[in-house]
């Protein structure tokens, strides 16, 4: 089946701690509820484009972006201290990024991040060299995933393995 026009980009920001953060053991619920919450601060609109894409048409429609948090083992940083997240934009949602760098930035210096809603700043981004998928084509792929996965059907978590035909 071949993918055509699959635009990804994806974008590395390196954060410094304003404050004293400290994450669950699962970052990645506190980073993407986090970039939610400052995009629904910054635009309502935004908001809706990227966490609730599709809605009001037939059908869910996947989110159109990743967010890695730390993958280290720290559940605590310091002030002064760096770290990272990624970011992965799909689609056209790559023609957007600006926004989230926007969110990204006002969820560190406006909002906070953890238990005890520390700030930090951006101090960095590099960009991966944009990924273009046309015409590629395959009958299997292998997903490796760093983070834990949650996956949704009708709005409701899944406990099995869905189907992939």
């Amino acid at each position: 089946m071949p993918l055509s026009n699959l635009n990804i980009a994806k974008y590395r920001f390196t954060l410094q701690a304003k404050d004293k953060i400290t994450l669950p053991a699962y970052k990645g619920s506190a980073f993407h509820g986090g970039f939610g919450h400052a995009l629904k601060q910054i635009s309502p609109t935004w908001f809706n484009y990227f966490y609730q894409p599709g809605a009001g048409k037939q059908g869910d429609w996947p989110k159109p972006f990743v967010i890695l948090p730390p993958l280290d083992d720290k559940e605590s940083y310091q002030p002064g201290e760096q770290f990272h997240c990624e970011l992965t934009l799909f689609g056209e949602a790559t023609q957007h990024y600006s926004i989230c760098q926007a969110a990204i930035e006002y969820l560190g210096m406006q909002m906070g991040l953890g238990y005890d809603l520390g700030k930090f700043q951006v101090t960095n981004i590099t960009e991966s060299r944009p990924i273009s998928t046309t015409a590629i084509t395959t009958k299997q792929i292998q997903l490796q995933l760093p983070t834990r996965l949650r996956l949704k059907t009708n709005d409701r978590l899944r406990k099995t393995t869905p189907d992939f035909p």
